[in-house]
């Protein structure tokens, strides 16, 4: 086995000045994940009318694409589909008044 170097710790005060003073790194997420971020948002689009490919190149064109494929599968959630189907019930019992 070899000898274990030892550390200077004036060398370990400048690490951690190095360390503590990094911002937070930026991660970055994929489409899904920015999609289900932005679910609520999405789904008030949706309620008021948009599709959602417009709802993709409202995005692409903020400099945030997301595939309208991507924001249809989170359109096919069972959240989504519940909220669909109470819109539905909604708009159903309205038109019978």
């Amino acid at each position: 086995m070899g000898k274990t170097k030892s550390l200077n710790p004036r060398s370990l005060e400048r690490v951690k000045k190095i360390l503590e003073n990094r911002t937070k790194k930026i991660v970055k997420i994929t489409p899904k994940e920015a999609a289900e971020q932005l679910e609520g948002q999405i789904r008030q689009a949706i309620k008021n009318g948009y599709e959602v490919g417009e709802i993709s190149r409202m995005l692409k064109d903020a400099g945030f694409p997301i595939p309208a494929k991507v924001i249809e599968e989170l359109n096919r959630t069972p959240e989504m589909l519940d909220m669909n189907n109470m819109e539905a019930s909604d708009d159903s019992s309205s038109m019978q008044k």
